[in-house]
């Protein structure tokens, strides 16, 4: 469900701030500070016969493989992390197989990469799901608020992964947030808008959607980044 109120909401992400330090846009100099090179697995939803939300010629699976592909770049060329991804072309691994791809890469963290969908025209916005129980996560998620891009600000939310208010019941086994509690590591699940919305339909077939998602991604690594530093 949605967080209770603002100011809880508000209260969780002043801790994680304060636990992370404050890095609006983190420099590179944070992830200099890391005596470790990071680990990342980048996981593109969807894939194969599976095309997840689709409007109009538009499929989440291809968007959501070339905003993965485009972050890899960013995270080995420029922020000097070793990056693996559940699949590069268009295929559908299992939930398990995705979870093995972090594992075997000893990746500290899991980015699940999906575009949204709902039988409302009016729902839009970032949605963020923390891996269920972990608290390390679910901080993360709380400072991404600082990061999102401008026409979300009022429209962001934070979810655990046992929270989808848009499944109800044993769906939530279906659901993609389910791969969330097979990472061996601390993981999100990133829903980038919804393909079902106008506003956020336009935006993500523009070249901004991409470079705001790779931006965000690079300073989600550097936020974890410091969580392990502190």
């Amino acid at each position: 469900m949605y967080y209770s109120s603002l100011d809880l909401f508000a209260a969780q992400r002043s801790v994680a701030i304060r636990q992370a330090g404050r890095i609006m846009r983190p420099q590179r100099t944070h992830l200099r500070a890391v005596k470790r090179k990071l680990s990342i697995c980048l996981d593109p939803g969807h894939g194969g016969a599976d095309s997840g939300a689709t409007y109009g010629m538009t499929e989440e699976k291809t968007k959501v493989l070339q905003f993965a592909l485009a972050s890899r770049y960013r995270l080995t060329r420029e922020d000097s992390c070793n990056v693996s991804m559940t699949r590069e072309t268009d295929w559908k691994p299992t939930f398990t197989a995705r979870a093995d791809t972090a594992r075997q890469s000893g990746a500290s963290l899991a980015i699940s990469i999906h575009i949204n969908a709902s039988n409302s025209k009016k729902a839009n916005g970032l949605w963020l799901f923390h891996k269920h129980g972990c608290e390390e996560s679910r901080m993360l998620c709380a400072l991404a608020s600082e990061f999102i891009p401008s026409q979300w600000r009022n429209d962001f939310r934070v979810f655990d992964a046992h929270d989808n208010p848009l499944v109800s019941g044993d769906d939530w086994l279906s659901r993609p947030e389910h791969v969330l509690r097979l990472y061996p590591c601390q993981a999100i699940l990133v829903e980038w808008g919804f393909i079902t919305n106008q506003l956020d339909y336009g935006y993500l077939c523009s070249p901004r959607a991409h470079t705001d998602f790779v931006d965000f991604v690079s300073s989600i690594v550097r936020a974890h980044a410091v969580q392990g530093a502190t």
